[in-house]
């Protein structure tokens, strides 16, 4: 007899394919009963049994971007003028050890929205993940409440941090499951992030 496992198609699922070769001897004891001996072979390896190791492996996420928009008001936007930073918290809202950390500044604009405010998307790039769990990014601006040039930068002093799920699909990928924005003012404690 030959012992091998059928390949399914369950995705990140790793199938094993040995196969064992297994001899059944058969004796008489001499008082009326027939004996029965199974041994398993892999290759010229020789066991009491059939073991098959599966193992399962979930792909990294597909990338999630960031993206804020500055919006201004009086002037048109000057290329570098305001300065935004992405980083990497825990739930607390404290930065995370080796965490990933992004500067970027805003380009020109010389054209108006809808409202008549002058506006650029600042974008951070994309993350994908590698582990599921729950992600959390501070997203603030530079010089924030203050006056520069003439220019008051987020006079609100608003901070946003972005919450990302990331979970297992069980069918071999990680999917980002829910992305939603918390938003608190600089100096507050952000609730809602656990």
């Amino acid at each position: 007899y030959t012992i091998t496992e059928k390949k399914g198609d369950i995705g990140g699922l790793t199938y094993d394919e040995s196969t064992y070769t297994v001899t059944v001897t058969v004796t008489d004891d001499g008082k009326g009963s027939l004996k029965a001996e199974v041994r398993y072979a892999k290759g010229s390896v020789e066991g009491d049994k059939a073991s098959f190791t599966n193992s399962y492996t979930a792909e990294k996420s597909e990338p999630t971007d960031f993206k804020v928009v500055k919006e201004m008001t009086g002037k048109a936007l000057e290329q570098g003028a305001f300065t935004f930073r992405l980083t990497e918290v825990n739930e607390e809202g404290d930065k995370k050890a080796g965490g990933i950390e992004r500067v970027r500044e805003n380009k020109e604009s010389a054209s108006q929205n809808a409202d008549g405010k002058y506006e650029d998307t600042i974008d951070f790039g994309e993350i994908s993940y590698e582990e599921p769990g729950t992600y959390y990014y501070m997203i603030e601006e530079e010089n924030s409440g203050e006056e520069v040039d003439g220019i008051s930068h987020n006079l609100e002093r608003r901070i946003h941090v972005v919450k990302v799920v990331v979970e297992d699909n069980l069918k071999g990928k990680l999917e980002v499951t829910s992305k939603e924005v918390v938003t608190f003012k600089d100096g507050e404690k952000p609730n809602g992030l656990a």
